[in-house]
């Protein structure tokens, strides 16, 4: 668990547009960092506790005792399986709500004006933003920073499978 949450700490790339920018991602940053390391907590303490009644159940069953017992002890051990995958479920949903509202404020504060732009897909006009592709970005976050479809901005660029960008790129985002 510790190896996904440090790939998706160190997968996270910072941008910053400016001095308030960079302070407040920071800020966005420490407070991701608490969340995770409260949620690790939570899970070590669980981890423990599983443990515990391992031992309790080995202890019964050396006794040859009483089968209800060890029944008892086998679901509170399903319920912690289940409030830990409960737990990682709510890691990775904290992690990616933050980054893609860092992602937003980010894309945001790069934003360029609206403006009109003949789209490569189609011979109409349409209005959206330009975005240039920084390093790091995915198609799936510049889609969820702008508010819009991936499947529109894949059309409105005339992009084809397997939907590479690069960092430098130049995208038409359409509103």
């Amino acid at each position: 668990m510790c190896g996904i949450l440090a790939i998706f700490l160190s997968g996270c790339a910072t941008y910053e547009g400016g001095a308030n920018s960079a302070v407040q991602d920071r800020e966005d940053m420490l407070l991701l960092r608490e969340d995770v390391n409260r949620c690790k907590s939570r899970l070590e303490t669980m981890e423990i506790e599983q443990k515990q009644i391992l031992n309790e159940i080995q202890q019964l069953r050396a006794r040859d005792g009483d089968d209800s017992r060890i029944d008892e002890l086998e679901r509170r051990i399903a319920a912690l399986d289940a409030a830990r995958s409960s737990d990682r479920k709510e890691i990775v949903d904290q992690i990616s709500a933050n980054v893609s509202k860092m992602m937003r404020s980010s894309a945001a504060s790069k934003k360029a004006a609206p403006k009109t732009t003949s789209t490569a897909a189609s011979s109409s006009s349409a209005t959206g933003y330009e975005h240039v592709v920084q390093d790091g970005e995915t198609l799936s976050a510049i889609a969820s920073a702008y508010k819009t479809k991936l499947s529109a901005i894949i059309e409105a660029n005339d992009l084809k499978k397997p939907y590479v960008i690069r960092q430098g790129q130049k995208l038409f985002i359409p509103q």
